[in-house]
């Protein structure tokens, strides 16, 4: 059963992250929601760019805002990896539609995640807010 409370606001998730891998290798997402496989299944591959930097694709669109999630290493499209550590939360319902937490931003329990730094939102004009959670070499 999915306890992860829903909205009638849409949001539109994109995640970015810096990673280094190997010749076959690649980084996708799984998390607590439908659009995350709900931990079972991977369904959000994300694609390598200059610099090693690993995007989505298109965003994900979701009614829920507040999940969690953890991005996993995969050879060759199999498994290899999950991300260490707890799982990452996403709580965008404290996040007013212009928002910059750089090294503020805080996963619960109040622990610094390295890898996320950066949530943001697209300019206002959107239809929904768009929040971005990344990280930077």
């Amino acid at each position: 059963m999915d306890f992860t409370p829903t909205s009638s606001q849409m949001y539109s998730l994109h995640l970015q992250i810096y990673y280094k891998t190997k010749m076959g290798e690649s980084i996708a997402v799984i998390g607590s929601t439908e659009e995350l496989g709900r931990w079972r299944e991977i369904k959000v591959h994300l694609h390598w760019t200059e610099g090693h930097i690993w995007v989505l694709d298109r965003p994900i669109m979701t009614n829920k805002p507040y999940f969690q999630y953890k991005y996993v290493l995969l050879d060759e499209g199999k498994l290899v990896k999950w991300e260490s550590g707890v799982d990452r939360i996403a709580d965008l319902r404290i996040l007013p539609e212009t928002f910059s937490a750089g090294p503020k931003f805080k996963s619960y329990p109040s622990t610094y995640s390295p890898l996320m730094q950066d949530i943001k939102s697209v300019p206002q004009g959107q239809s929904s807010p768009v929040y971005y959670a990344s990280n930077s070499p």
